[in-house]
């Protein structure tokens, strides 16, 4: 997601020696009141010689394990010190199954104990198809994560109010079920 949206930013025409755009991935923010580590960050500064605060732009939040009020929780914190936020996107991934690690002692808990590093992603990944590009990811004998659905929600500020969580969403996926 970072890549793409870092593409999108890139391809705008605009005069890089005076603004900064930035894209942060799991950076903590602190402020006053909050202390929270959004998935994603979006930030402008200008780089001119007076000194200008960095507004963020746009934030983006994944859910896995975290509930939906978590989320929403979050997100609402984040809006009361930054008003000046012009979108947020709010993805929704829901499992068919709760993942679970590998089984204290089992084949696979023995293998990534005894290799003792961290695989590639191509070490990793389990080999797919195009007749098999969705489904349980299972590697080294144990089912990773299997996704049934995504549902991602957007909100886009409009004019000078900030964005409400509370309102519907300006985009929402239906839901896109990842059928086997």
């Amino acid at each position: 997601m970072s890549f793409t949206i870092s593409h999108a930013l890139h391809s705008i025409q605009y005069n890089r020696t005076l603004l900064k755009t930035s894209i942060l991935t799991n950076s903590r923010m602190y402020y006053e009141h909050l202390f929270t580590i959004p998935d994603m960050q979006v930030t402008m500064k200008p780089t001119t010689t007076t000194a200008a605060e960095t507004q963020l732009l746009w934030m983006a939040e994944s859910g896995f394990t975290q509930s939906w009020v978590a989320i929403m929780t979050k997100m609402e914190d984040t809006l009361l010190s930054h008003e000046e936020l012009l979108l947020i996107l709010i993805i929704l991934v829901k499992e068919r199954k709760k993942y679970a690690s590998p089984a204290a002692n089992s084949v696979t808990w023995n293998q990534t104990r005894e290799e003792g590093s961290v695989r590639t992603y191509s070490e990793f990944a389990p080999e797919r198809t195009s007749d098999k590009l969705f489904g349980p990811v299972i590697a080294m004998g144990h089912e990773w994560i299997d996704i049934e659905s995504i549902n991602y929600f957007v909100w886009v500020k409009s004019g000078d109010q900030r964005i409400d969580l509370a309102a519907p969403p300006t985009v929402h996926s239906v839901s896109l079920m990842l059928q086997l």
